[in-house]
């Protein structure tokens, strides 16, 4: 057969007085297959077009790599008897068992009465894969109102002896439901068919489902055949398979991806490996944060209950909640708050941590953002976590990053005191003449970040050298005038203690060296704020620097009223 992955041919086969290969009866009387490829492929399949009454039944097969599936009806023939068959064949590379599931609702299927020439066109399988999509969504949306008892009893049966040739005789729900139920809860592709007249013929899948109304054959077959619900031998798996099928119920496909097997379930042993691995104990799925959450509910077993209150999750516990989902991490944290138990609350500041550091190094889901305010952060475990990311035990390296780092801040409900430290120990590997630029360049902007960073300043130390280019980056920067108007804008009282703040830091004890407030107050601008010339002023240790400022301050009063000459 053509290796394109992107091909799938159909067959058609219905009654006809001369099939495309000749004969009479129920054949294939239309098909985008080569003629000598038809006739290979009529060998192994004549015998699996024919249904038992009822709905439509589908057929999934592997053969070397090359799957088919069928759809097949039980319908009248030409002189309108009873017992004849309609199939419609797809046969590609690139189908699956989940597709299969899928195209059980395709409209592309052929009817009774519908006329198909007989050069029919291949299919695109991009086009059947999005039509399968579709389908399986709608598949999975009914599959999670299957009872899990039934479900459990399913898997149970299918893992007690991987591969062996299985038939479900009279299942109490639906065939797809059943396979779809089994594909998602443990990824495990299978061969089947939903609806066959007997399970004693040639190229049979590995499972098949006959229904009440087949009148299969009761002669002895080599295959398994079981009523699911019905008395068995006890199952060692039950446990498990019940607590996996009710994870389904609850969560769906997306909730089983983290149990999936890590390798094909081929043996026995594979199986008890798996079961192993994803449980806590038997029925007890190894998942901490459904336990959690399921706690606040009072949904849990009284076995789960032992195991959550054991102690046995401790050592799973930070793993768990580093691979959970910012969405359901910050779900769970919001239940266990609410109507968490002594035991699930004993895990809340290692959720809470959790969520900071996420939060700290990169965006949160749209989900986990909304449920965020309805949470309470401890400011111990805050200051803890926030101390172990990046800005703060590290650094920051831009404005960004700090305006980013104190946006996070003002989310939770720190005190001013948590805050200043916080702040100060991320600016403090940065010199004091780049935190004032990074100031006058962006801070008017961002008065949030601005006004935490000049409160955080004082007790600053650094070198003369140090000192110098700080004082030259405040005089560079206008005396930082506009990001104190930002802050303080309402009276020149206002913004004195920003401007104290500044001086202070910028200056220190140079601000008693007349040489050097000579120098300042010649490069101040002709409008410098007089709420800075009184803090020069005031923190002048001398009565000769007081003077040089009382001068400036005079003369630019005078300037400033035109009288600058006189």
């Amino acid at each position: 057969m053509n290796a394109d992955l992107s091909r799938v041919d159909q067959v058609v086969y219905r009654w006809s007085a001369r099939s495309l290969l000749g004969r009479r009866g129920v054949g294939p009387v239309a098909s985008s297959l080569p003629p000598d490829a038809l006739d290979q492929w009529d060998q192994r399949l004549h015998e699996l077009v024919w249904a038992a009454p009822g709905p439509p039944g589908l057929v999934f097969l592997d053969f070397d790599g090359v799957k088919v599936l069928i759809h097949k009806k039980d319908v009248p023939d030409a002189n309108g008897r009873e017992g004849s068959a309609l199939a419609h064949v797809l046969v590609g590379r690139s189908l699956n068992a989940w597709h299969a599931l899928g195209l059980s609702t395709w409209d592309g299927w052929s009817g009774e009465g519908d006329e198909v020439p007989e050069e029919l066109p291949a299919l695109h399988a991009g086009w059947l894969h999005a039509a399968a999509e579709q389908g399986l969504w709608a598949l999975r949306g009914s599959v999670r109102g299957l009872s899990p008892a039934l479900v459990g009893d399913f898997l149970a049966t299918l893992l007690a002896e991987p591969g062996a040739a299985l038939t479900v005789v009279d299942p109490p729900a639906s065939p797809a439901e059943l396979l779809c139920a089994w594909l998602d809860i443990t990824g495990e592709p299978l061969t089947f068919a939903t609806a066959e007249p007997g399970d004693t013929g040639r190229h049979l899948p590995r499972v098949v489902f006959l229904t009440a109304a087949s009148g299969f054959s009761t002669h002895a077959t080599t295959r398994t055949r079981v009523r699911l619900g019905g008395p068995r031998e006890a199952n060692p798996l039950r446990h498990f398979t019940f607590a996996l099928a009710d994870r389904y119920a609850r969560r769906g496909y997306e909730g089983m991806t983290a149990l999936l097997p890590a390798q094909p379930l081929a043996t026995a042993a594979d199986v008890e490996a798996w079961a192993r691995r994803v449980q806590f104990e038997p029925g007890v799925l190894a998942d901490v944060m459904d336990l959690l959450s399921r706690s606040t509910k009072g949904e849990l077993t009284p076995v789960e209950e032992d195991v959550l209150r054991s102690g046995v999750v401790d050592e799973h516990i930070v793993e768990q909640i580093r691979r959970t989902p910012d969405g359901e991490l910050a779900n769970t944290l919001v239940d266990v708050q609410a109507n968490g138990s002594a035991t699930a609350r004993a895990s809340e500041h290692r959720m809470l941590g959790e969520l900071v550091r996420r939060m700290a190094t990169r965006p949160l889901s749209e989900r986990a953002r909304q449920l965020v305010p309805f949470l309470r952060f401890d400011s111990t475990t805050l200051v803890n976590e926030l101390a172990r990311t990046k800005p703060v035990a590290h650094g920051v390296d831009s404005w960004q990053e700090l305006v980013a780092f104190v946006g996070l801040l003002t989310t939770f409900s720190l005190t001013d005191e948590r805050c200043l430290g916080l702040v100060a120990r991320a600016t403090s590997r940065l010199q004091t003449a780049t935190l004032v630029r990074w100031l006058h360049e962006d801070g008017g902007r961002e008065p949030a970040t601005c006004e935490l960073v000049l409160r955080s300043l004082p007790g600053r130390k650094g070198s003369g050298e140090q000192r110098k280019h700080a004082r030259e980056a405040f005089l560079l920067g206008n005396a930082l005038a506009n990001v104190v108007d930002v802050l303080r804008p309402q009276s020149a009282s206002a913004a004195v203690p920003l401007f104290d703040v500044l001086v202070g830091v910028v200056f220190g004890a140079d601000l008693g060296s007349t040489r050097i407030i000579g120098d300042v107050l010649e490069l101040l601008p002709p409008d410098a704020p007089p709420a800075l010339l009184h803090v020069l002023y005031t923190r002048a240790d001398n009565a000769r620097v007081r003077r040089l400022v009382a001068d400036a301050a005079a003369r630019r009063y005078f300037e400033g009223n035109g009288l600058a000459d006189r």
